[in-house]
């Protein structure tokens, strides 16, 4: 009997030892539809791997795919299907001891009308985590390490991914991106045509967003980066709208004044040059209702021709509220507010032909203080101490889970400062109704004794 058992504990242990430590080389064609399971995971791609056209190849939670140097795995007008869960997502990743980016090529979509699916997956260290010339859809995945991070466009939005301490670009390409954080890239965080972002984070690039064309960008925040925006397409036709554009170093945003780019209803804060407009004047650039304050220059302007810059509040830049670079006079600035109705006051936070003669003369007058967007009351994070919420984005309701279980307090604000909800809690685990609450961002407040911390989240009920 004694012998018995422990040939049944060798048995299981044998098993599971075999079960952790199982591998599958794989390599050629696939030319059926094929499932790679967890159970053989990790499985390491020691040449190209094919899937051939109306293929599709299934990747089971949990999977790590390896690859050998410069190896890739195409999608040849087939089909990918790689959907993860948030406990068990599925990685794409180098074989090697020691991996860097591009150290394996890419997840290869070459072309076709099917479409792949990509949902809680990580791709790290590729050339290009996914090269795509084909149709997908992707979201709450992780891009870390590579070259590039995602190439190509996607036939629905991408949702709730980050692009994170790519080389080259996080994100090459169009399309639609949600919730999407793109920071850290050591060039361009972005840079595409036919873009829309919707309360994204584009944060600590060297550039944030480049040579963009017919993009809209609403609800976001370009923050950290050396320069945040620069347009240099060539067709124009950019929205930006909503959006906090803050602590860049050299610029916020670039605006070409022959595309036809709005600028609306921003927040252009503590950066070097909060706002440049410049070019030949073909078509208008429209910027209005922003608040232009506390950057070094708040906007430096060239020329001037049609653009039409109104309703702005423009006040508390270091150097000047504007800046002409330039010898043509223009009155494109009329209708501003610039915190005093004095127009000497005005005048002397304004360079142009009075501070340099070689310059045009900035009309200014009339300043307009009722259309202008009052003066914020800023509600920033705060991390005094440990908590945490979910999910987030949040639809209708909000967990929240604190370290100490006692009386704390809890507040819900919009980025403006406006209090929205105040409430007590006595539980170190809590839910909160947050169903009333129009999509947007919005700001969590926790007081516990003397500490206060605060963390922003978002509401999305699409």
């Amino acid at each position: 009997m004694k012998k018995l058992l422990e040939l049944f504990y060798f048995s299981i242990f044998f098993l599971v030892y075999t079960i952790s430590y199982a591998q599958t080389n794989v390599s050629g064609g696939i030319f059926s539809n094929t499932t790679w399971t967890k159970v053989n995971s990790p499985y390491i791609v020691t040449d190209t791997v094919v899937v051939f056209p109306g293929v599709t190849l299934t990747i089971q939670p949990g999977v790590v795919v390896k690859f050998d140097y410069h190896i890739a795995l195409e999608i040849r007008q087939a089909k990918l299907i790689a959907i993860g869960t948030l406990v068990d997502s599925i990685t794409f990743t180098s074989n090697l001891a020691s991996p860097y980016n591009g150290i394996w090529r890419n997840v290869y979509l070459n072309g076709g009308s099917l479409v792949s699916q990509f949902k809680y997956c990580n791709f790290r260290y590729a050339g290009h985590g996914i090269y795509s010339q084909g149709y997908f859809t992707l979201s709450n995945s992780d891009f870390y390490y590579n070259s590039y991070g995602l190439r190509g466009g996607s036939i629905s939005p991408v949702d709730s991914c980050n692009f994170r301490y790519n080389v080259y670009y996080g994100i090459f390409g169009g399309g639609t991106f949600n919730y999407c954080n793109i920071s850290n890239t050591q060039q361009k965080g972005l840079d595409g045509q036919g873009v829309t972002l919707n309360y994204c984070v584009i944060d600590s690039n060297q550039i944030g967003i480049y040579n963009i064309d017919n993009t809209n960008i609403n609800n976001c925040y370009i923050r950290f980066n050396q320069s945040g925006l620069l347009c240099g397409g060539i067709n124009g036709n950019n929205v930006i709208k909503n959006t906090f554009v803050e602590s860049n170093t050299a610029v916020g945003l670039d605006i070409l004044t022959d595309e036809n780019d709005s600028v609306i209803n921003c927040q252009i804060r503590y950066n070097g040059t909060g706002l440049k407009v410049s070019g030949a004047a073909q078509y208008p650039v429209i910027v209005t209702k922003n608040i232009i304050e506390n950057n070094s220059i708040g906007i430096e302007l060239t020329g001037g021709g049609l653009d039409s810059i109104y309703c702005n509040r423009i006040c508390n830049n270091a150097l000047y509220g504007l800046k002409l670079i330039g010898s043509a006079n223009t009155n494109c600035v009329v209708g501003n507010y610039w915190c005093t109705s004095d127009s000497a006051s005005t005048e002397a936070v304004i360079y142009d032909a009075f501070d340099n003669v070689s310059l045009g003369i900035v009309y200014f007058m009339p300043i307009d203080s009722l259309c202008a967007p009052s003066n914020p009351t800023y509600v920033n994070e705060i991390q005094d101490f440990s908590f945490n919420i979910f999910p987030n984005p949040a639809t209708d309701i909000l967990n929240i889970n604190i370290k100490e279980n006692k009386n704390t307090v809890v507040r819900i604000y919009n980025l403006l400062g406006g209090e929205i909800l105040n409430t007590l809690i006595s539980k170190t685990s809590s839910t909160m109704d947050v169903s009333t609450l129009t999509d947007g961002i919005y700001v969590l407040e926790i007081i516990s004794g003397n500490a206060i911390g605060r963390k922003k989240f978002v509401i999305s009920k699409q």
